[in-house]
């Protein structure tokens, strides 16, 4: 390697690979080796390799949308537009493809403990291609009103597809839904719903100074007067997540393993999940435990998280004070999050394998340890504006 290596080293991760990054356990291995020198480790397994295509496709995108805004009233606007892009080329990563793979034409690995890993003079190997495709397409909409009568309203809602064969580029994974060591050889393997994929999304927010009555007297005007109130209300489809099975049933013999589970078809396995259900989101009796050694069926991001819906509050009390100056005035605000108290659950990334290495479930399978939102919040505050 040398300087006109057209990659920056710290980002490519080559930087990590042999022989740039010392062996702890060899002597000779204890500070990084000045240029052009080398570091002599015990093991080739015991480093870390790095493989980039090179020469690769020039990458681009293609991105392009269309809108039409149509005045419904004198204050209100609808728009509808798609929006929709294409890549191609895209750098995919994976972080480990020094392994046993499978059988010539097929996604059937031999016996485990049989198997031949590819080179067996190296350990650890990530490789970055420039092999990778993603596609979104996207339906919007918004009805804005304007501000009149006092109040104000706005909704916009995208139905959207996001489709990839990858998300890892400089990372291999870069989401918590993310798998580190996607099938490098089989593209078709790799096609899924992207991990940031998000089906639908509502956002809808209002405004409202509410009115003051003209036969309120000084008083009741005072406590009752200049008033306004808002919300924000959203509502979000989850994103995917990969169901797995523990240790390396296809016997992979990398430091990277992993295996899908079989999808079952009983009744109901078309949405193999029970929403909001923290103790167990998946109906565990729609997958079954892989027997032989051929690629699970349930593939890459095959269940959809839970969603969000998440609603908060406002109401101000706006209080001039003329006798500093025209535009002084008080605001004292009441915030509600999340007014309903809704659990919103993220994915159980966390617990997304759900059968041990006897093939049993494990404990926790499809069990929720985060979330999206908090419980319900009020705060208080008093904002002076002039």
């Amino acid at each position: 390697m040398d300087g006109s290596f057209p990659f920056d080293i710290a980002y490519s991760a080559t930087g990590l690979a042999s022989p740039y990054v010392p062996n702890s356990a060899s002597p000779n291995c204890s500070t990084v080796p000045p240029p052009g020198a080398y570091c002599q480790a015990l093991t080739a397994q015991s480093n870390r390799f790095y493989v980039m295509q090179f020469d690769p496709k020039r990458n681009y995108v293609m991105q392009w949308n269309m809108n039409v805004q149509r005045q419904l009233t004198p204050g209100t606007t609808l728009m509808l537009g798609y929006v929709g892009a294409r890549g191609r080329h895209m750098r995919f990563q994976a972080d480990d493809v020094n392994m046993v793979y499978p059988n010539p034409g097929t996604l059937v690995w031999p016996t485990p403990g049989t198997g031949t890993i590819f080179n067996s003079f190296m350990g650890r190997t990530q490789m970055a291609l420039f092999d990778g495709i993603y596609q979104y397409d996207g339906l919007q909409a918004q009805v804005k009103k304007a501000m009149s009568h006092g109040l104000q309203v706005e909704g916009s809602y995208t139905w959207s597809k996001n489709i990839d064969t990858g998300g890892g580029s400089v990372a291999s994974d870069p989401f918590r839904n993310s798998i580190s060591t996607l099938l490098w050889f089989c593209k078709p393997c790799r096609r899924s719903l992207s991990d940031q994929d998000q089906r639908h999304n509502l956002t809808m927010n209002y405004v409202w100074d509410i009115p003051t009555p003209t036969s309120f007297g000084t008083l009741p005007k005072a406590i009752l007067g200049n008033w306004e109130a808002g919300g924000i209300l959203s509502i979000q489809a989850g994103t995917p997540f990969t169901v797995l099975v523990a240790g390396d049933p296809l016997g992979e013999s990398n430091t990277d393993p992993y295996q899908y589970p079989n999808l079952t078809n009983k009744p109901g396995c078309d949405k193999p999940v029970h929403p909001q259900n923290a103790n167990g989101y998946l109906k565990l009796e729609c997958f079954a435990y892989p027997t032989g050694t051929q690629l699970g069926s349930s593939g890459r991001n095959g269940v959809i998280g839970p969603g969000l819906i998440d609603m908060d509050f406002s109401l101000f009390k706006n209080i001039p004070i003329p006798k500093i100056s025209e535009g002084f005035k008080a605001q004292f605000r009441t915030e509600m999050f999340n007014v309903f108290n809704r659990p919103n659950f993220t994915a159980p990334n966390d617990n997304r394998v759900i059968f041990d290495t006897s093939g049993n479930y494990t404990g926790s399978a499809g069990v929720f340890t985060l979330t999206n939102t908090t419980s319900r919040q009020i705060q208080f505050a008093l904002k002076l504006i002039w």
